[in-house]
């Protein structure tokens, strides 16, 4: 399976996942379970695509069948290549700018996570801390505070500790603490930096801060009255400064947790909220494995067959375009590395190519050669009894630092 089917299982199997959260299971009373699911959300989403990955070449992994694969699969006229043959640099093709915009997008949001940790530290650095239960607790000014991080609280200064108000602001974060809801946040910002193209994770991230808030608000009024704690919140509704990874006590989420907190808990179709997961998961697993179980029977890849695929305009276009579009590795050339790549691959019944590796030749020579045979576009596909059908092709490439 290639890499864009596997970002496509993603991107649905999140968007199932969240879209049932936000149907069944967003502000109800189930805070613990919602927790759980949320982060179970971003794990199934992530590893489900993977279980069926259909990855060895003729369907068998040993060193026979890609043996088998190497003597019969269709072999190109070899082409061969030396250093300046052309002027156009590879940084323009489409799979280079695709890759260059993921990773300013997974850079900046890196950049983020940094600044955040780097901005809790100088609060450590620059502030002095109490101990309590194993607990630092740094007394501050900082915008944002109260919050929480790990086994630290950063306390506002403006709030007294021995207060009313202080001691219910220090239970709630307390328990975001106990319950290592940071651990959570970590976990689920990690997956948002590496999939920040997948609006759903960025959702299901925001639910799992929200519910963190619900249950700490829960834990925190069973010794309070409930509306002098909605009352605290409505102290102040708005912040700056905050911090993606850590548990602000006032938050975007007011209206929502003292929605949650005046409201009187219900126990309707709970069970039934928390069960219906189970076949909707189930659904998915076997969607994916029937996915997988079909491609393996319908998309058999062939060695030999009666029409070889073969691409738009024939050999001379082929040739025409490796010779265009194929360009000596600059660090190859520095090295006085030159030597013969073989490059196998799929053409599928649809004319798309996969399955791209370079399976000999020098290793600085080898990425070039894949990238000239992922970006040939589509091909015209092989046959054998008049159907279509997916088959191997293999080319050779030369790498010549001097002409013969």
């Amino acid at each position: 399976m290639s890499l864009i089917i596997y970002l496509i299982r993603v991107l649905l199997i999140s968007g199932i996942l969240y879209s049932y959260y936000w149907l069944i299971l967003k502000n109800k009373n189930l805070h613990q379970f919602n927790r759980y699911y949320l982060l179970g959300s971003i794990g199934i989403a992530t590893v489900l695509p993977i279980i069926n990955m259909h990855l060895d070449w003729a369907g068998s992994g040993n060193a026979a069948g890609r043996l088998l694969n190497w003597m019969y699969a269709g072999w190109e006229k070899p082409i061969t290549i030396h250093p300046g043959n052309n002027s156009t640099s590879t940084w323009l093709s489409w799979t280079s700018w695709i890759w260059a915009i993921y990773i300013l997008g997974a850079a900046l949001l890196l950049f983020q996570f940094f600044r955040a940790l780097w901005n809790i530290h100088l609060i450590e650095k620059s502030h002095p801390y109490q101990s309590l239960e194993n607990i630092r607790i740094y007394h501050t000014n900082a915008p944002g505070t109260p919050f929480s991080f790990f086994s630290k609280i950063f306390w506002n200064e403006e709030i007294a500790l021995n207060s009313e108000a202080g001691k219910q602001i220090l239970e709630h974060e307390f328990f975001h603490i106990r319950q290592k809801h940071s651990i959570d946040l970590l976990i689920a910002e990690i997956v948002r930096i590496f999939y920040w193209f997948n609006p759903f994770f960025h959702l299901l991230k925001t639910e799992l801060k929200a519910v963190h808030e619900f249950v700490a608000d829960q834990h925190a009024i069973s010794s309070h009255n409930r509306f002098d704690y909605a009352e605290l919140l409505l102290w102040q509704t708005a912040m700056p400064g905050h911090y993606t990874l850590t548990q602000h006590f006032f938050n975007n989420q007011i209206k929502r947790r003292i929605f949650m907190i005046t409201s009187i808990p219900k126990s309707n179709f709970s069970f039934f909220r928390r069960a219906l997961i189970l076949p909707v998961i189930i659904i998915l697993f076997f969607a994916c494995s029937r996915n997988g179980e079909s491609l393996r029977k319908e998309d058999q890849v062939f060695t030999k067959v009666e029409v070889e695929a073969d691409y738009p305009g024939g050999q001379s276009a082929w040739q025409q375009y490796l010779s265009k579009n194929l360009h000596y590795p600059q660090e190859a050339v520095n090295n006085e590395i030159q030597g013969d790549v073989n490059v196998q691959f799929v053409v599928d019944r649809r004319g798309i190519v996969s399955q791209v590796q370079a399976t000999s030749g020098p290793m600085e020579l080898r990425a070039e050669s894949i990238r000239i045979i992922m970006n040939s576009g589509k091909w015209i596909p092989a046959s054998n009894h008049g159907e279509l059908v997916n088959c191997y092709k293999i080319q050779p490439i030369k790498y010549r630092l001097e002409a013969q």
